[in-house]
């Protein structure tokens, strides 16, 4: 964790470094989005456990505007329902690129609560400046149900995030409720977070034909072949988008009218980034949805992954760890709380 790892985690306005040197306002823009040239260059942080457990111990489960982001964002109000059953294959899913996922703080809120805001860099950068508020960005795409500072503590924690989530796709193969209870146990998934995830698994266990992977998933099933070995199927390639070179499953799957796997690295033959053909089909069929709903994922939150990827975006979190780690504080309402212990009502 370098010190200029740790310059980058705020999200700062650039007017409240205009003393400081152009290097680190430059910094502050890449960060706010503003500038996007580090994006190739930027090099993913691996966390301790210890800045994963200050996360979660020191943070709600969910934000305070976690009803506003299920409800009035995404439209999804009952847990209970698919998401996928609002965009049927082959579905062109509409994600708002010019928003990121800001975490927002103020001294008016009690210690552990915060705010999970989808906004524009500027739209940040105007938040930020306002006294006694201070903002971070926590990952880039508009929040959704895993952006809560304890899924990114649980995606910090768990950088083989692949390998649980199969073992609970397939111990509990008909069994929604269990698949979500498991990742909530073994990843320590929020509980709408674990229910995207889930979703996505049963997404990805239909047919190729009906927007799945079955028939391509079944060969890595039982765990015999490496789950990063470059294979492509022999039928075709599931996630070219072109029908004339992908063999039988071309991706027909869209976000914001362009093919979901619009980076042909991670299935052309020959390439580092190339993953196998079940990742590929999950990647560029369930990935679309998922990324909707979810809001986070490794790559946008500048994490490690397990599976090898082109760029990560610039996103840090050691100023919000930081934040997490120092000495509690007496908030108003523990003041409050020990003046009723002591005294209770006789001095209202």
């Amino acid at each position: 964790m370098t010190s200029a790892h740790a310059r980058v985690s705020r999200a700062r306005a650039p007017s409240t470094l205009a003393p400081r040197s152009l290097r680190a306002t430059q910094i502050a823009l890449v960060l706010l989005g503003l500038a996007s040239s580090a994006h190739a260059a930027f090099e993913p942080v691996r966390y301790t456990s210890s800045d994963a457990a200050r996360l979660k111990d020191s943070y709600l489960l969910e934000p305070q505007s976690a009803k506003q982001i299920y409800y009035d964002q995404l439209g999804w109000s009952d847990v209970r329902t698919d998401p996928y059953d609002s965009y049927p294959y082959p579905a062109d899913v509409s994600i708002d690129t010019t928003k990121n996922c800001y975490v927002e703080i103020s001294s008016s809120m009690s210690r552990g609560y915060y705010n999970l805001k989808s906004w524009t860099p500027a739209q940040a950068s105007g938040r930020n400046s306002t006294r006694n508020v201070v903002v971070y960005l926590t990952h880039e795409g508009p929040c959704g149900a895993c952006s809560s500072l304890h899924d990114l503590a649980a995606y910090m924690k768990h950088i083989d995030m692949q390998t649980p989530s199969k073992r609970c796709g397939i111990a509990f193969f008909w069994s929604f409720d269990g698949t979500k209870t498991c990742l909530k146990s073994r990843l320590n998934l929020s509980d709408r977070c674990a229910a995207v995830w889930a979703y996505n698994i049963f997404a990805s266990r239909k047919s190729t034909q009906n927007g799945g992977a079955l028939q391509i998933c079944t060969q890595y099933l039982g765990g015999n072949a490496d789950s990063l070995d470059p294979i492509v199927d022999a039928t075709g390639n599931p996630c070219d988008p072109d029908p004339a070179t992908a063999g039988d499953y071309p991706c027909l799957a869209k976000i914001n009218g362009q093919p979901a796997c619009d980076d042909s690295r991670i299935w052309t033959a020959g390439s580092p980034f190339r993953i196998n053909a079940c990742l590929q089909a999950d990647e560029c069929r369930s990935g679309p949805v998922f990324k909707l709903y979810a809001g986070r994922t490794r790559r946008a939150s500048g994490l490690i992954s397990s599976i090898p990827r082109p760029e990560t975006d610039p996103v840090t979190h050691f100023d919000l760890i930081r934040r997490a780690s120092e000495p509690r504080r007496w908030d108003k309402w523990m003041w409050r709380l020990a003046w009723r212990r002591l005294f209770g009502d006789r001095f209202n």
